[in-house]
């Protein structure tokens, strides 16, 4: 599995990526339509301020982050319609991995994104375990 960047800090926020590194959140990021630009924006102070601080995401508030999956421990974080799925890694201190992101367009969170990122996070584990993760700095380059 591969792993990039996102933001560093006192907490690592980690996206699956592509195997040449390169993003699908940023991607993701560039076809949004620009009507959620502002929301867009609040999802990356989002990031930048659980990676910054020492509680991380416990810290911030219910409208911002919870857990989608309790069974799961599957938790996202929300900025407007914006929704990024994540995980903490299991076998790492303060190290949050993010694997999906949508826009939410009912009340309930997106089941088939749930179902994806349930299989993300045990394919983490998988991979973790057999010593097969390839991480990758915020520009994409092999760290």
């Amino acid at each position: 599995m591969q792993l990039r960047e996102v933001k560093k800090g006192k907490w690592t926020i980690y996206e699956v990526c592509n195997p040449n590194g390169t993003s699908p959140l940023l991607a993701w990021c560039n076809e949004l339509n620009p009507k959620y630009r502002g929301s867009l924006k609040g999802l990356f102070a989002i990031l930048s301020l659980v990676a910054t601080t020492q509680a991380g995401p416990t810290l911030l508030p219910k409208e911002k982050s919870h857990e989608a999956n309790k069974k799961e421990k599957i938790f996202e974080f929300i900025a407007g319609d914006l929704r990024l799925f994540w995980f903490y890694a299991e076998h790492q201190r303060k190290v949050i991995i993010c694997g999906c992101q949508h826009i939410k367009k009912t009340k309930k969170a997106n089941k088939l994104e749930i179902d994806r990122i349930i299989k993300i996070k045990n394919g983490y584990a998988e991979s973790y375990k057999a010593g097969n993760l390839t991480y990758f700095d915020d520009e994409g380059k092999i760290s």
